[in-house]
């Protein structure tokens, strides 16, 4: 509630203008959570399974129904208003309420509750898949919006330079230090740094609008994002994390709850053939109209009971259908358990893969700092030429855009780690 009433609040917060808007983190997850159509249909699903859960359990109350007929009898279509003595009546005309009560089912009742209380379960862990979906796509989305942010920043900034440069070598051309070569060199580097630049621009806007689509799917609005990323954490543990996958995975947790309802589906088969007992009674009044006078009424009660004697084969093949269903959500356990591992292992990889990248950008942005300040006096003095000066800025360049990458892909990482080991909660 919390978040919705800050969501509520949201335009006033980030100075919405003309359909523009500028979100945190914790506001694009907030306004997921909102929106989301996809999450909207899952908690309609466990709103039904539950439902039906509700139903399943009351199958073993009683029924009771009030019944009405009306009939008229035709005169000549029997022999009986021949009978000397014997009136039959025109019209017939039926009031009565009945009831039955299941004494008896031969667990068909217990395992249709149980397969019930099982799909209410699904229905949870299915709910939990779409809302680990949902956080982790808004999440890796900001990361990429964020990052192309910074990459917009960096390409401005060795744009600038780099058109620095040229007035530079303009300026040494005018004075007949360089070459005219060198002049066209740096137009060629100052019109890449421009490429850069545009690439950076379009995809922001584009990662931009998806995000917005994804938030606010029922009208358009311009999305911009605030905050920065933070430097990676220590690695995680391999084991820890495969360990809180087989506990927390929705795929995982899903996949062991097919194998109950399959095993709960065999149950139900199998009842099929066993006898049925049932209390009944009935209470109502008949006569040529609608009355209710003494001479009218009647009662019953009794008990039935049924048992299966030959259907044929039927239930034994069905039996046999749920068996083999059930051999098939012990390979599902198994595949989901084997995918799920897979995919932390390589996560959790990549992500060192990405610290360690940092790492060294972050040395060779020092480094390239100090070696293009050298270069350029160099360049200056006459003593290098003027592409050591572009392969300089280049290098530097790559260097801060390197950072940016590896930041991006240590935190999508993570925000992937935490979906596939059920822990998407930790993402907000």
């Amino acid at each position: 509630m919390l978040a919705l009433l800050s969501l509520t609040a949201l335009p006033a917060a980030t100075g919405t203008t003309n359909g523009e808007v500028t979100l945190s983190l914790v506001e694009v997850i907030d306004a997921a959570l909102k929106n989301s159509l996809d999450l909207s249909n899952a908690e309609l699903d466990v709103a039904k399974a539950k439902q039906d859960r509700l139903i399943a359990g009351r199958q073993r109350l009683p029924e009771v129904t009030f019944n009405t007929t009306f009939t008229r009898i035709d005169q000549g279509s029997t022999g009986l208003a021949s009978i000397p003595g014997f009136t039959l009546p025109g019209t017939e005309a039926d009031l009565s309420v009945s009831a039955q009560v299941p004494l008896y089912t031969g667990g068909r009742i217990s395992s249709g509750y149980r397969q019930a209380s099982l799909g209410y379960d699904l229905s949870t862990e299915s709910r939990r898949a779409v809302l680990g979906d949902l956080l982790r796509d808004v999440t890796v989305f900001y990361y990429r919006i964020l990052s192309t942010g910074e990459q917009i920043n960096i390409a401005e900034e060795a744009l600038g330079v780099s058109r620095q440069h040229l007035r530079d070598v303009n300026l040494l051309l005018k004075q007949g230090i360089v070459a005219r070569i060198d002049q066209v060199r740096s137009e060629l580097d100052v019109a890449e740094r421009e490429k850069d630049l545009a690439g950076a621009v379009t995809r922001r806007n584009v990662a931009s609008e998806r995000l917005s689509a994804v938030l606010f799917p029922d009208r358009f609005v311009s999305l911009n994002i605030k905050g920065r990323f933070s430097e990676p954490a220590a690695t995680p543990s391999l084991q820890d994390w495969l360990d809180t996958s087989m506990k927390h995975s929705p795929e995982i947790r899903s996949a062991h709850l097919g194998l109950r309802l399959a095993e709960a589906r065999v149950d139900l088969a199998r009842a099929e053939d066993n006898a049925t007992l049932a209390l009944f009674g009935q209470y109502g009044a008949k006569d040529e109209d609608f009355t209710t006078g003494q001479d009218a009424r009647y009662w019953n009660a009794g008990v039935s009971f049924s048992k299966p004697l030959y259907l044929g084969g039927r239930n034994r093949a069905a039996v046999k259908k749920e068996i083999d269903s059930v051999q098939q959500a012990k390979n599902n356990i198994m595949l989901a358990e084997r995918i799920i591992r897979s995919s932390i292992v390589e996560i959790i990889e990549n992500m060192k893969l990405s610290t360690s990248e940092f790492s060294a950008a972050m040395k060779a942005i020092e480094a390239g700092e100090e070696n293009l300040r050298i270069t350029r006096l160099k360049y200056k003095q006459g003593l290098i030429a003027n592409t050591d000066v572009i392969d300089a800025q280049l290098a530097l360049t790559r260097s801060s855009l390197l950072r940016i990458t590896a930041l991006q892909g240590y935190h999508t990482n993570r925000t992937r780690l935490l979906r596939t080991a059920g822990a998407s909660r930790e993402i907000q």
